[in-house]
């Protein structure tokens, strides 16, 4: 099941980001928006990775994309 499969992607990113592994969080965050690219929720923890890493812009992008999808 794809969603389930996105959900665990997304649960492993922010154990990752929480355990300082940000190279593995953000790879982990961009699979999981790959899988299942409609839910904002997989792109508020990538912009949380990208604002961890300092890529500010990257980060904008993605609360945009978050923004735009909860309307």
């Amino acid at each position: 099941n794809i969603p389930f499969l996105a959900d665990g992607f997304q649960n492993r990113a922010i154990a990752n980001m929480n355990t300082n592994n940000l190279a593995q969080a953000l790879k982990d965050a961009t699979r999981s928006i790959d899988l299942d690219p409609d839910v904002s929720g997989r792109y508020s923890v990538r912009a949380s990775v990208y604002r961890k890493l300092g890529k500010i812009a990257l980060a904008e992008a993605d609360e945009a994309t978050v923004a735009r999808l909860r309307k």
